[in-house]
């Protein structure tokens, strides 16, 4: 099979699942070891810098392009069963791009007052000059846009399902920023050049991506849910009785679409309102450490961020899995099959809740070992991990919500639950940081997390009435076992482990069939990686 026919190629959920999430973990592990790289080549003071801007491009990544590509992700399978993804991808990528330099060249122009508000911690001294800070905000904007075009161009893909060149591209991204990021600070080890190292990196898988995204586009076409080999975890094995598939409706596919700004339209329309709830989702990632870099100094807030970042690969391989999930389970939705949807959605959540809860305990219990490879500045600050764990499984067991809401093109109550999550952990914050200092900061972001956006979460779900099962809401409360000693909270998870396999009270039989099954895709897909 020729390469590109390969990387083309849109497989099964387990098959994707097979690629991406591998693909994923290779990439983070990267990161973990770009993380501790850059700690031990910046001082305390430059990590400090380059934590704040990295914060400021992530939160600010969301916003420049008005959320168009958190629109595309749900909206890509809406018009490729409509024939219609080319006018799609002229609209939206010329749109995006025209609205991203405009909201970019506004935030440079505002760039000393949104400097000096967020960038200057209140105790930095005379360290580091204002003009220094300000330059340091700039390049945060234009990676920014960066990034912001670099989700635009991997939202298409996802949404096609192409799942074999997003792995390359992801991969090929963590190797360059990685390569080229300690290539530039070994030779300057700055803040400064570590953002110009990243806006490089992303910038070149842009030029190397957007062809092949074209390619894609090229090959699309009015397909099916059940083009997919199996579309679900394993519901063609598991399923009582296969129903056909139902495709969109004939007057809505055979009306004519409106002028060619539309398909923009719609997608900024939907990508607003989920662009609210990924900036507080974000911001709520980030309060605790903003609040710590403006009390305490660069330094504390480096250290802080540096422990974020290690614990952050949660949250970022189950989304990889999310993302994989999300995209075929739509194709479904979209074709009518709801039950299969739900169960298809249900199961798998348990799945990744389970997989990457498992990681989050053995990073805990082991936490002791492994905080020594840190440098010495940062070292004392190893209990915040415990709190930054917490924090970010408890967003990986908000999934279900999240995914439910996009498919009901419900996206206001991810605002809601992100936005109950940030006030939390700002009280919280302000109630235990006179405590517990730089500790209780991440606590409270962790703990905070759980009960705002948790509550929210719960209200939510049952009031949809979507027959959410008792088991898939034990596994949202997983996050408490945290909340326990190290060695304890091992304890304790073995014993819900033991529930999970050995009992129907969070896995029901059936779902235990569709997790084998997906389990033996999973590992035969992983061992086609190769050819």
């Amino acid at each position: 099979m020729p390469v590109m026919d390969r990387l083309l190629k849109v497989g099964s959920m387990a098959d994707s699942v097979g690629l991406y999430v591998p693909a994923m973990v290779f990439q983070k592990a990267l990161h973990f070891a770009r993380v501790l790289v850059f700690w031990h080549l910046l001082g305390g003071i430059e990590y400090g810098l380059w934590g704040v801007s990295s914060m400021v491009f992530t939160l600010a990544s969301s916003v420049v392009t008005l959320g168009a590509y958190q629109g595309l992700v749900r909206y890509v399978s809406y018009y490729e069963a409509r024939g219609d993804l080319p006018r799609l991808f002229r609209a939206a990528g010329i749109g995006s791009l025209l609205i991203g330099l405009a909201t970019t060249a506004l935030a440079v122009a505002g760039s000393a007052p949104l400097t000096r508000w967020i960038v200057v911690p209140s105790e930095s001294g005379a360290d580091v000059p204002f003009a220094y800070h300000q330059m340091v905000f700039v390049a945060a904007m234009v990676n920014a846009l960066a990034m912001a075009l670099y989700h635009t161009m991997l939202s298409f893909l996802i949404g096609l399902r192409t799942y074999r060149l997003v792995s390359l591209i992801e991969v090929a991204y963590a190797i360059l920023f990685a390569a080229g990021g300690a290539a530039a600070l070994v030779y300057q080890p700055t803040g400064l050049a570590a953002l110009w190292a990243h806006a490089a990196a992303l910038g070149a898988m842009l030029l190397a991506g957007v062809p092949m995204l074209r390619a894609c586009i090229a090959r699309s076409g009015p397909q099916s849910a059940g083009d997919d080999a199996v579309a679900s975890l394993a519901l063609e094995h598991v399923a009582e009785s296969d129903q056909a598939v139902a495709s969109p409706a004939g007057p809505d596919r055979a009306a004519p679409l409106a002028d060619a700004a539309a398909p923009l339209l719609r997608v900024v329309r939907f990508g607003l309102v989920t662009l609210v709830g990924t900036f507080l989702w974000h911001a709520a990632t980030y309060l605790s450490y903003w609040m710590v870099h403006r009390r305490y100094g660069e330094s504390a807030g480096g250290a802080f961020q540096g422990f974020l970042r290690l614990a952050q690969p949660i949250v970022y391989i189950a989304n990889a899995a999310w993302a994989v999930i999300f995209s075929h389970v739509a194709r479904r939705w979209e074709a009518s099959q709801r039950r299969e949807a739900m169960f298809s959605l249900e199961t798998s959540f348990k799945a990744v809740v389970f997989g990457t809860m498992t990681l989050s305990v053995l990073l805990y219990a082991t936490l002791p070992a492994w905080v020594w490879i840190v440098p010495d500045w940062a070292r004392k600050y190893g209990p915040v991990a415990g709190g930054l764990l917490m924090l970010f499984q408890t967003v990986t067991n908000l999934s279900l919500m999240t995914i439910l809401a996009k498919l009901r093109e419900r996206p206001g109550m991810i605002a809601w639950a992100a936005l109950a999550g940030l006030g939390a952990n700002a009280l919280l914050a302000w109630w235990w940081m006179p405590r517990y200092g730089v500790t209780g900061a991440a606590w409270a972001a962790g703990v905070g997390m759980l009960l705002g956006a948790g509550a929210v979460n719960f209200v939510y779900l049952l009031g949809t009435r979507a027959g959410v099962s008792a088991g898939a809401y034990a596994a949202m409360a997983c996050p408490l076992v945290l909340l326990l000693p190290p060695l304890w909270s091992a304890g304790a998870w073995a014993v819900v482990l033991a529930l999970a396999a050995f009992t129907p009270l969070l896995f029901a039989p059936r779902q235990k069939q569709a997790v084998r099954y997906a389990l033996r895709k999973y590992l035969r897909a992983i061992g086609r990686l190769g050819r």
